[in-house]
């Protein structure tokens, strides 16, 4: 489908085939990729642990994990505590565990479970999921992640990716600059391809030495367009409202007036 302007083609504007016949040899055209979303953020619920369901982490609204399965991109979550709060403590089966609890004795937050690493979720019902270190665990609903008990009440923050935005979060993610993760914009992942796509992909070019260490890199950039047709159209429609009901002889008269002050701007 073709648009006459990038503005256009964001809104779903296009020209069909229909309209047009032929394009002529001359015309150049841009292809560009819309995401039409306002909100490049995460799902983000208040939980507590659950009284009733098995490692059950309970949602204080509807969630939009599912029950996963083998033929569907998996979901994730991660957890954070909230402002002036703790993370839940995991249970004595994954307190020495990395890649679940923090293990670290020099952090406070030593045994509960780990903010920077991303879980497996499964559907349990509408506000309840499960959290499980593989994929394959999530869709048999085994060995999910469990708490040490005596944390009622405890509330925490859990968060997961939006399927189709551009602008994803690694929570992992640590370097010199950034320690609690980093938002990164999502690209196609071609990584098991020849290396003659590979010198054409954008993280070859950024892992190349003169710029393998910087924080971002000019070869790509985002960009959010602001539709601003509505307002001219209003503009416009009063522009035509409040010359339809001046008369001929008024309108000349106004022109009359600018061409002199106008001459006098130039003078």
């Amino acid at each position: 489908m073709l648009a006459t302007s990038k503005e256009n083609a964001a809104a779903g504007i296009y020209i069909y085939a229909s309209e047009t016949e032929s394009i002529d040899k001359d015309v150049e055209i841009d292809l560009y990729q819309f995401i039409l979303d306002d909100k490049y953020d995460l799902h983000a619920y208040t939980s507590i642990l659950s009284t009733s369901v098995n490692a059950g982490i309970e949602t204080d609204v509807s969630h939009i994990f599912d029950v996963p399965n083998a033929g569907v991109t998996p979901q994730k979550a991660f957890i954070r505590a909230v402002e002036g709060g703790v993370l839940p403590l995991v249970s004595t089966t994954y307190a020495n565990d990395p890649q679940v609890a923090v293990t670290d004795p020099q952090n406070s937050a030593i045994g509960r479970i780990n903010p920077n690493i991303e879980f497996f979720t499964r559907y349990q019902n509408n506000k309840t999921i499960t959290l499980h270190k593989t994929h394959a665990d999530a869709i048999n609903n085994v060995n999910p992640i469990t708490f040490a008990s005596g944390q009622a009440g405890l509330k925490f923050d859990v968060y997961a990716n939006k399927r189709r935005s551009p602008m994803r979060f690694d929570p992992g993610f640590t370097d010199a600059t950034a320690t609690n993760g980093k938002w990164y914009i999502q690209c196609k992942d071609q990584s098991s391809e020849p290396q003659s796509v590979l010198n054409n992909n954008i993280f070859w070019r950024i892992s190349q030495s003169d710029y393998g260490d910087r924080q971002r890199s000019t070869d790509m950039w985002y960009q959010r367009l602001e539709d601003n047709r509505d307002r001219m159209k209003e503009h416009t429609r009063f522009v035509w409202s409040f010359l339809s009901i001046l008369r001929t002889q008024e309108i000349l008269s106004m022109v009359s007036f600018l061409r002199q002050e106008l001459t006098i701007l130039v003078s």
